[in-house]
Order: structure tokens, then C-alpha cells, then sequence
């Protein structure tokens, strides 16, 4: 086989890969000691492309589930509500897209509206400086302003919600 031939079939192959296989590829490739240290730093420099890229995906993806994710919930809701038109398979594959997506809205420490993360950023503060001038009642208000964090609020109503599914766990 012919160098013209083995290049022809990388291409190929390399083509075919989605680009989380190809930084795998590339991983893994890095590592090979056949290789000169100029190729080895090329393919590093590429992984380190693919890898910024990956961030700047998830950034975007990030950004327009914050903006069109509460939307999204409340048209599956619609729809299993008024869905007798659904198969039970297509009711089932909304029920866990719902919660997919309710899973992660609630996967974010700030709120989306910039009020509420004022309120937020507000009631942490006076709480803060609150205890730090050895008010303790001031707690109260680090504790309502964790109120504002999705996260914080998903992790507890998993927790509640966990706890009277199964009152062993």
C-alpha cells in the first residue's frame, strides 16, 4: 500500500469521526512514540482547537437552555396534559425530555433573571456582613438568598423528593 493510498484511507476515516471521537483519536495519538515531536505538537495544538471549541459549544448550548428551556418545559407540559393523541412510547420519551431539560435548569447556581440575581447577590451580602458583625439571626438571610439558586433548590427537592419515594434512602 502506497503512502498516496494510507492518506486517502486516514482521510477517510478521520472524516468520518465526530468531533468528540477525534479528540480521542487525537489523545491517544499524542501518545504515540513514533512520532516526531513537531507532529506530536501539531496534534496537541489541534486537540487543544477542538477542546476550545467544545467550551464555546456548551457556552451556547448553556445560554439558549437558560433562555428557551422554561418555555420548552411548559410545551411539554401542554402536550402530555391535552395528549391523548400520544402513543404511551411518545408520552414516556416527553416525560424524561422534560426531565432532561428540568434537570438541567436546575443545574445552574445563579437564577436566569437578572432581579433575581440581585436579590440573590443582596441577601447573601447583608447575611454576610451580618454574621461577620456577630449578628447570628443574619443567617436567615444567607439562607433566603440560597432560596434564589436553581441548583441549590433542585439538589434539595431531589433530596425530599428521593426521601418519600423511598423513606430508606
Amino acid at each position: 500500500m502506497t503512502d498516496d493510498e494510507i492518506d486517502d484511507k486516514l482521510k477517510e476515516k478521520l472524516s468520518s469521526l465526530s468531533a468528540r471521537e477525534l479528540y480521542d483519536f487525537l489523545a491517544d495519538q499524542s501518545q504515540n512514540e513514533s512520532l516526531t515531536n513537531k507532529e506530536k505538537k501539531t496534534l496537541l495544538k489541534i486537540k487543544a482547537e477542538l477542546k476550545q471549541d467544545f467550551k464555546k459549544r456548551d457556552k451556547e448550548a448553556n445560554r439558549i437552555l437558560k433562555e428557551e428551556g422554561p418555555q420548552m418545559l411548559k410545551l411539554i407540559s401542554e402536550s402530555l396534559k391535552d395528549g391523548n393523541y400520544l402513543t404511551t412510547e411518545e408520552r414516556q420519551q416527553l416525560e424524561i425530555t422534560s426531565a432532561k431539560i428540568a434537570g438541567k435548569l436546575t443545574s445552574f447556581w445563579l437564577p436566569s433573571s437578572l432581579t433575581s440575581k440581585v436579590f440573590m447577590v443582596l441577601l447573601l451580602a447583608i447575611g454576610v456582613i451580618g454574621v461577620l458583625l456577630y449578628k447570628p439571626w443574619f443567617w436567615m438571610f444567607i439562607i433566603l438568598g440560597c432560596l434564589f439558586s436553581p441548583k441549590i433548590i433542585g439538589s434539595v427537592a431531589a433530596y425530599i423528593g428521593a426521601f418519600y419515594r423511598d423513606p430508606k434512602a
